[in-house]
């Protein structure tokens, strides 16, 4: 509980940080979180009338920001599965909105993509899941709001190209855009 206080703050910074610099405790956390994603979902499902799901997905995205790749890359991961998740049991339109909200998690997942440019796909993933019904607004409207300067934007792009042509999500989408 004591990793809840504060607004997640001990957890942000465990999560970021890693334990003393140890980040194979929070990789665990992430792995086993995502292997139990279904029961995760289960809770989030029966706590939502408390707020349950942007308490969790903001519990969550610290991992976005680690400075360890694994962790990024495992918070990605599960942040992807639960918005995939949530689409089947309509809490998607919530996600969207703590996604979409100032320093939520777009921001975050942008953050991530420029500390790991390697982590592309798994980002592309992530902010393709919460935006599957909003792709057009997520690519023109709220990624430019957080790049204002063009060059950022376009640069930003071009890192997501080509996992955005690789996906089969959205490969089919990025082709018709071409």
């Amino acid at each position: 509980m004591a990793l809840l206080v504060n607004g997640n703050k001990y957890l942000a910074h465990v999560v970021a940080k890693g334990i003393k610099g140890n980040f194979e405790p929070v990789v665990f956390w992430y792995k086993e979180l995502y292997a139990q994603a279904k029961h995760v979902l289960q809770l989030i499902i029966k706590e939502e009338s408390t707020g349950s799901v942007p308490t969790m997905l903001q519990a969550l995205k610290p991992g976005l920001y680690s400075k360890n790749e694994e962790v990024a890359q495992w918070a990605c991961r599960l942040l992807s599965k639960l918005a995939f998740d949530f689409s089947n049991v309509e809490l998607l339109p919530v996600a969207w909105e703590w996604f979409t909200a100032q320093n939520g998690g777009l921001y975050a997942f942008m953050a991530c993509l420029k500390r790991h440019p390697d982590n592309g796909p798994y980002v592309v993933a992530g902010i393709t899941q919460f935006g599957r019904f909003n792709l057009l607004e997520l690519f023109t409207i709220e990624l430019k709001r957080i790049f204002v300067e063009p060059l950022e934007y376009i640069q930003t792009m071009l890192l997501m190209l080509k996992p955005l042509t690789e996906a089969k999500f959205t490969k089919d989408e990025v082709k018709i855009v071409c």
